[in-house]
């Protein structure tokens, strides 16, 4: 995997012959499907799935050992959590278009396009940080 092909000299990327694809920020479906592999994995089924537009699984999987490791909701982990769709747009965005008619879609067939993404926001409760820091401190 790697998170900017353009880096890799021609060379190298000629040898990738089944294709590259492209992996998006994850569809509405792709998040659930996501957020369930990790809540059996961390044995959190029975936990309600925090609103995660926008997310990465990456970010899912955080938030997923967050919870466990530190005994929390995945909510209340959840308020730990900045997708890098939010903490870097400009850089994800220009990414998504250099990959446009480029490489493989990896959730649909066919050929990656690029559309917008939505606005990406999440309200974020104050006090968190000392909140994971009691926690912490507690073990």
């Amino acid at each position: 995997t790697c998170n900017s092909i353009a880096v890799l000299p021609p060379e190298l990327r000629r040898r990738f012959q089944l294709g590259t694809f492209f992996f998006d920020i994850p569809s509405k479906e792709e998040n659930e499907m996501i957020w369930n592999m990790y809540k059996n994995k961390y044995n959190l089924t029975s936990q309600e799935i925090p609103s995660s537009i926008g997310w990465t699984g990456a970010e899912i999987e955080s938030c997923s050992r967050m919870a466990a490791e530190f005994d929390m909701s995945l909510v209340e982990a959840s308020q730990y959590i900045v997708p890098i769709a939010k903490s870097a747009p400009e850089i994800v965005d220009s990414l998504r278009q250099q990959a446009s008619g480029k490489f493989l879609n990896a959730s649909n067939s066919g050929v990656y396009e690029y559309y917008p993404l939505e606005t990406i926001s999440s309200p974020r409760s104050r006090g968190t940080f000392q909140k994971l820091k009691r926690k912490v401190g507690d073990e």
